[in-house]
């Protein structure tokens, strides 16, 4: 998926800038050249390079928080006697919600700061990681990885369209193609602090590993991180009016009737949405952090009890309030609903061919996420290893995934610009012969399964790089879609996938208990040659048009 309009460091040209321009938009501004002094291109190299690498490691954080739910479903299997038809349940709610997040946020996305946005998402996710393990209900799992799931939904299209803009256009698509590793090498990272965590201390204490790792994307986007517009300024005469900072986190408006907060409300700007719930967010909590006394802590149970019980009734009491304070004020009066329609009908009328390639990925994605929260499980409970054992075996299919990516790359070369979804089908038939082949190979032993673990993940991966990085952006361009919808795109195809790895949970679980894992197998056998076909037909369909190259 590569978006338009990257930084090119080999022009220099003047760079207009708007001083009336809002920096709210969760979208950075593309850049097409910047002003540059030659003295200054170390400066620029560094800033560049600290970007991907903060970029890199915020998209495998999306990866990493999968991982607890895939690592310990065998341990809430036993220790909570949780059910499958359970834990499906709870990777259910987590993936429709982040489904949900995906269709839902880019209505929203404009009333928000990206770099503000990506920050609370992320100390959200940190703080319902973290309190994860101090319960044990199936309800209440449910509900924190629901949170979890719509938090992380939007993710890839704000870290993608920032990391474009840092991006040389000479190596832009080899870049990306890099990028694009992070998933594979966050379920790595992911697996092992899981593991570990669990040998050491116990299958409670990865979620709470996971939360410290979340907070460091926070702290890097709010502290480190830099907008490609700072550099405008490097090698030009300093001035501090100039330099691009982070917004400070919210300048709070509340209701006038609620006298919780001792916030300055600032008039002379006009508060978004975001900016109204975040200021509530304190005064939802303040009933539980406001009735703890932290000189006389105790360990009574019932007295932690009964603050808790109080502290919910009030958070409800102000969540009655917040809503009657939003009603009132039309808070979602200035979102434009129906514009946001017509470009979702325009997308799928100009580019029918999108269609096809997101059915593809419903199919590939949700095979893959079916081995990736199943797979630990799978082994575990059919082939009788230890729960950390299947742990390590797992991370074979993670491996896989990086070399696929690799792969990827490299096969791209030897297929021309018109042919390049052909590709894609090539690799969906890889997929389906690996499926075949995992099948046949868990008759025999541990060699014969990691073999066939890798070879699923890296035709697998390799296809879903395919599908949303060249074939997606042949298609749109192809389309001539106006620029500012090529965010939408990515979201409608991502959605897809995300049905996809929902559906996957039941669907495995409910192969699984009434037929047998073979089923399961064959399924995703058909589904990867079902893939196949649709692959080819865009593949035809791609020859009757004209193909518009990828940079070089």
């Amino acid at each position: 998926m590569v978006i338009l309009n990257p930084i090119e460091l080999d022009h220099e040209a003047p760079r207009e800038t708007n001083a009336n321009a809002s920096d709210s938009s969760i979208m950075p501004k593309q850049a097409d050249h910047i002003t540059r002094s030659s003295h200054c291109t170390k400066s620029v190299k560094f800033l560049m390079i600290q970007a991907f690498i903060i970029c890199y490691y915020c998209m495998c954080i999306s990866v990493i928080i999968k991982k607890p739910l895939s690592v310990t479903k065998a341990a809430l299997h036993n220790d909570l006697n949780l059910t499958t038809v359970q834990l499906s349940h709870i990777d259910g709610f987590f993936l429709i919600s982040r489904a949900i997040g995906q269709l839902v946020i880019p209505f929203l996305a404009a009333e928000f700061c990206w770099r503000r946005f990506l920050f609370n998402c992320y100390i959200i996710i940190s703080m319902t990681l973290f309190i994860f393990p101090f319960f044990s209900s199936f309800y209440q799992f449910i509900f924190l990885y629901s949170i979890v799931g719509f938090s992380s939904s939007y993710f890839y299209p704000i870290i993608m369209n920032n990391l474009v803009t840092w991006l040389p256009k000479k190596l832009l698509v080899k870049l990306l193609l890099f990028w694009v590793t992070s998933h594979n090498f966050g379920a790595i990272i992911g697996t092992v602090l899981c593991t570990m965590s669990i040998r050491l201390f116990g299958w409670r204490s990865c979620f709470i590993i996971i939360s410290f790792v979340v907070f460091i994307a926070a702290v890097l986007i709010r502290n480190v991180y830099e907008d490609p517009d700072v550099i405008v300024n490097i090698g030009q005469q300093s001035d501090s009016n100039n330099n691009i900072e982070l917004e400070p986190i919210g300048s709070e408006v509340v209701p006038n009737n609620l006298e919780f907060i001792d916030i300055p409300i600032n008039d002379s700007k006009k508060q978004s949405v975001f900016d109204k719930i975040h200021s509530f967010f304190t005064y939802l909590l303040k009933p539980i952090i406001g009735n703890r006394n932290t000189d006389n802590d105790t360990d009574d149970l019932a007295a932690v009890s009964t603050i808790w019980k109080q502290g919910s009734i009030a958070i409800v009491q102000r969540f009655k309030s917040m809503y009657t304070y939003m009603v009132e004020n039309k808070a979602f009066s200035s979102i434009d609903f129906a514009k946001y329609s017509r470009q979702y009908k325009s997308i799928f009328t100009t580019c029918p061919k999108l269609l096809l390639l997101c059915i593809t990925y419903f199919f590939i994605n949700l095979i893959s996420y079916s081995y990736f929260f199943w797979l630990p499980f799978y082994l575990t409970t059919q082939l009788n290893y230890d729960s950390e054992l299947a742990a390590d075996l797992s991370m074979i299919f993670d491996f896989g995934g990086f070399l696929g990516i690799i792969l990827t790359s490299l096969t791209t070369e030897f297929f021309p610009a018109k042919h390049r979804i052909a590709a894609g089908w090539v690799w969906c038939i890889a997929t389906f012969i690996s499926m075949t082949l995992f099948e046949y190979f868990t008759n025999f032993g541990k060699a014969f399964i990691i073999l066939g673990i890798g070879l699923v993940g890296i035709t697998s991966t390799a296809t879903i790089c395919i599908i949303t990085t060249l074939s997606v952006y042949d298609i749109f361009k192809e389309s001539g879609l106006e620029e500012s919808l090529l965010s939408m795109t990515c979201s409608i195809l991502l959605s897809f996938g995300s049905v996809g790895a929902v559906l996957q949970s039941y669907l495995t679980t409910s192969l699984a208990n009434n037929y047998g894992w073979n089923s399961v197998f064959s399924t995703f056998c058909a589904m990867s040659f079902l893939s196949s076909i649709l692959m080819v037909l865009l593949h035809l369909l791609e020859n009757n048009s004209p193909s518009i190259p990828l940079p070089n």
